[in-house]
């Protein structure tokens, strides 16, 4: 009952406020495009938000786009660091596919990084080009500069085979 009354909470919030939600990012300002709640079948476990340049509900266009994206991640519950990772590498490898041995540094980079997660905490993944900085709770964890690895970092989310469909039609602002 109570994590439907938050989803419900949540997208009234985010129907009234999309149109004025920004984030100042460098020298490039950031316009929220979509946001949703992530989770499963047992627990919501974070809400996921898209800033772009230029909003759209087009996923292709967005991902095409070298034009500087943020994906923010705010926790809705604890997450041990252990469990964290094997959720991470698991993803990135249905992400990367084949591809996924070939980017072992770039994986290690990010996984290295991981710690544990509390409710509240934020993870920000701010995409521009081929450079993918990590930040938790607004401090930076990692830069990685790896086109390809950025692309499927960001397909977690919106591409063919998003981590979850709704999450997908949530950031494109279709829901």
């Amino acid at each position: 009952m109570e994590t439907t009354i938050r989803k419900i909470l949540f997208m009234i919030f985010s129907i009234i406020s999309m149109q004025y939600l920004s984030v100042e990012s460098a020298d490039n300002q950031l316009t929220l495009n979509g946001s949703t709640i992530y989770g499963n079948f047992l627990a919501d476990i974070y809400r996921v938000e898209l800033f772009v340049s230029k909003k759209t509900r087009q996923a292709e266009e967005i991902i095409s786009s070298s034009a500087p994206k943020l994906i923010k991640l705010t926790f809705l519950l604890d997450i041990g660091q252990d469990r964290l990772k094997q959720s991470w590498l698991k993803t990135l490898e249905m992400a990367l596919g084949n591809e996924f041995n070939n980017y072992s540094s770039s994986i290690e980079k990010f996984i290295s990084q991981i710690s544990d997660i509390r409710e509240k905490d934020t993870m920000e993944l701010y995409f521009e080009g081929s450079i993918l900085k990590i930040f938790l709770n607004n401090s930076l964890m990692a830069e990685i500069q790896n086109k390809i690895f950025t692309h499927a970092v960001f397909a977690i989310w919106l591409g063919n085979h998003p981590i979850a469909k709704k999450t997908k039609e949530g950031l494109l602002g279709l829901l």
